[in-house]
């Protein structure tokens, strides 16, 4: 892939909470950082007790034993199995805004995430909150200028076909309570069609 600097964390797609960083470089890369000054973060200490299988200082234990399981389930899916199952679920989720008469707010989107466009007449971050309030769930909303005018549904990380109906499900009840126009269920069938087909 060419790629010198690759890092993540462990909230980004490894169904963990944030608190582990990943790094992995090039050779390239590596030797420009032998010749650099650092500051806050040794990498040349942290790479070399990786080399012993440890670390230069206590690492998040409780995160490092999360994170073997996160493992252990991505290969017994494997990585393409994964992708296969964002892609589901995020055709169900758009299949049912697009039944629901909301509008997405990307035209590329991501697997990873779906996001809407909030409608006029409802207020984007009260939203947010009635989806917690109401439902026991929690969806994201926009950030800087888009705080407040669209909100976001995830597919990345352990999340199945049922998480995404049931997500539909409460995106009816809270725009059933700020009065928003739409054919009740609809979002919830188009869903499940989406991922189980039609019963005939």
């Amino acid at each position: 892939w060419q790629i010198d600097l690759a890092c993540t964390g462990s909230q980004k797609g490894l169904m963990m909470p944030p608190g582990l960083s990943f790094v992995v470089a090039s050779k390239a890369a590596w030797q420009k950082y032998n010749n650099g000054h650092q500051y806050y973060l040794d990498m040349k200490a942290t790479y070399d007790n990786a080399l012993k299988n440890s670390t230069p200082y206590t690492p998040a234990v409780s995160l490092i034993f999360g994170l073997n399981q996160s493992l252990n389930l991505i290969i017994n899916e494997t990585v393409e199995g994964i992708w296969h199952r964002h892609q589901q679920l995020a055709d169900s989720v758009r299949s049912a805004i697009n039944a629901l008469k909301l509008e997405l707010f990307a035209e590329n989107p991501s697997n990873a995430l779906t996001s809407v466009k909030v409608p006029d007449s409802i207020d984007g971050e009260k939203l947010i909150r009635q989806f917690k309030e109401f439902c026991g769930m929690t969806i994201a909303g926009g950030q800087d200028q888009l705080k407040g005018k669209i909100f976001r549904i995830s597919h990345l990380g352990y999340y199945d076909e049922f998480d995404m109906v049931t997500v539909i499900a409460g995106l009816e009840k809270v725009l059933i309570h700020n009065k928003f126009k739409f054919e009740q269920a609809a979002g919830v069938k188009a869903a499940m069609q989406s991922l189980w087909g039609t019963h005939d």
